[in-house]
């Protein structure tokens, strides 16, 4: 799945599933560069099977692939520590711009 280094990113909020595959662009980079040539993948992709990016394509998905990335990771545990403000949290939005 990588051939190099990688930055993993567990990303929370409404709709961060669909803001963040909107961000990406189509799987296919070298026909995103045509139809979407501003998403991250039409810039940054070096072909169709190396497009740089992954988004989980549903919550049960990314609970899934969370737990591959983060070993043990316990999705449901995250998000109740979320929702009870005991994580930090972006109050200002200086860390999170694209609002999600």
């Amino acid at each position: 799945m990588i051939s190099g280094p990688s930055l993993a990113l567990a990303l929370y909020g409404p709709n961060a599933i669909s803001h963040w595959r909107t961000l990406l662009g189509p799987t296919k980079a070298y026909k995103s560069k045509y139809s979407h040539p501003h998403c991250l993948r039409a810039r940054y992709g070096l072909g169709d099977t190396r497009n740089g990016f992954h988004g989980s394509d549903s919550p049960e998905s990314a609970k899934r692939e969370l737990g591959l990335v983060f070993d043990g990771w316990d999705t449901e545990w995250w998000r109740l520590q979320r929702e009870q403000e005991k994580l930090p949290s972006d109050q200002d939005g200086k860390l999170n711009p694209l609002g999600f």
